[in-house]
């Protein structure tokens, strides 16, 4: 047998203590040892250096080696992608932590995108190295190319995001990780303008395929393999699949955002969701307004139905309103709930 990583423990997760530590970890510590400061600053052909081979196989230990040496764990390869952006990916916890404690910049950009590592992170829904990265400073404001935030990116997992908001909304107990700010949570991209809860809207669904849009709805803003929801379509009331269908659009609203926001086409989040046929989005957004509603009449001594009834009724650029898109798309368990 070789000596190296136990192979029980899978790839790189720890040294067989009957074989000593890994050879290649003791040749980089070696090397380091003898003043060789460049070691693992090298690329190969296809321009990554040895901390991405590292990362990219798993290897722990060898991780280590290279960022007691300080070599290389912050050399992007050809594309931009740091070794922190592949260990972001791969949800390689123990790598991330390496990576950031040798210098591993936290805000390198791709080039593709200009996603950073918890962009990366957020995208492939590794919620624990999301964590670890705010814990360690992680900007949860940063923009990529298109303007979008790790909250969009989030926002866009549907359901599956939930977690991923929850973490990136928290109030940290950090200083290098202090709330989050309205105007975050309510960002909007570079080219649509979109926010979070737009994104939310378009993907807080059920089930069953893509349903039709109309009314000057862009269809790249809702269009991402979300389904319509069958259930509410039926008339059924609000289940568990609804609930968890709407829990970011819950996680979004209860940081503040604002489901008055409209895009470059005018549109709200309702206007999204309708248009979308996303029952359940539109139940939670217009439970959203009535509360709100209800604290602004008991504000002003006032009935809350006309506020509801109004901004439900808003028009968008092309002077569609939530309802006349969700009859256009024929929607008709939208229809239901929208105020006429």
């Amino acid at each position: 047998r070789m000596a190296g990583p136990d192979p029980d423990l899978g790839p790189g997760l720890g040294p067989d203590p009957d074989l000593g530590p890994d050879p290649a970890e003791t040749i980089v510590d070696a090397v380091a040892v003898r003043g060789c400061g460049t070691v693992g600053c090298e690329v190969d052909f296809t321009g990554e250096g040895a901390a991405h081979a590292a990362v990219r196989a798993g290897n722990v230990q060898v991780v280590a080696a290279l960022c007691r040496a300080r070599a290389g764990v912050a050399v992007p390869g050809p594309r931009g992608i740091t070794p922190l952006h592949m260990a972001a990916a791969a949800g390689q916890l123990d790598c991330v932590r390496l990576l950031v404690g040798a210098g591993a910049p936290l805000e390198a950009r791709e080039k593709e995108g200009g996603l950073t590592p918890l962009h990366v992170a957020v995208q492939s829904r590794q919620l624990e190295v999301v964590e670890a990265l705010i814990a360690e400073g992680a900007d949860r404001t940063s923009r990529d190319n298109r303007g979008l935030t790790p909250l969009h990116t989030a926002a866009q997992l549907g359901p599956a995001g939930a977690p991923l908001l929850r973490a990136l909304l928290a109030s940290t107990q950090s200083a290098v990780a202090p709330p989050l700010l309205p105007a975050a949570v309510n960002a909007a991209d570079n080219s649509q303008r979109v926010t979070p809860l737009h994104l939310a809207a378009a993907t807080a669904t059920v089930a069953g395929p893509a349903g039709p849009t109309a009314g000057g709805v862009e269809p790249s803003i809702i269009d991402n393999g979300s389904g319509t929801d069958e259930s509410g379509r039926k008339g059924g009331a609000c289940s568990a699949a609804e609930a968890a269908a709407t829990e970011a659009i819950q996680v979004l609203l209860g940081a503040g955002a604002d489901t008055r926001a409209t895009d470059s086409s005018g549109n709200t989040p309702l206007h999204v969701a309708a248009a979308r046929g996303n029952v359940a989005a539109v139940r939670a957004l217009l439970e959203a307004l009535r509360a709100a509603a209800d604290a602004d009449a008991d504000a002003d001594g006032g009935s809350n139905h006309l506020l509801i009834t109004t901004t439900a009724s808003l028009a968008n650029s092309s002077g569609f309103t939530p309802r006349q898109l969700a009859h256009a798309a024929g929607h008709h368990a939208v229809l239901q709930l929208l105020p006429k």
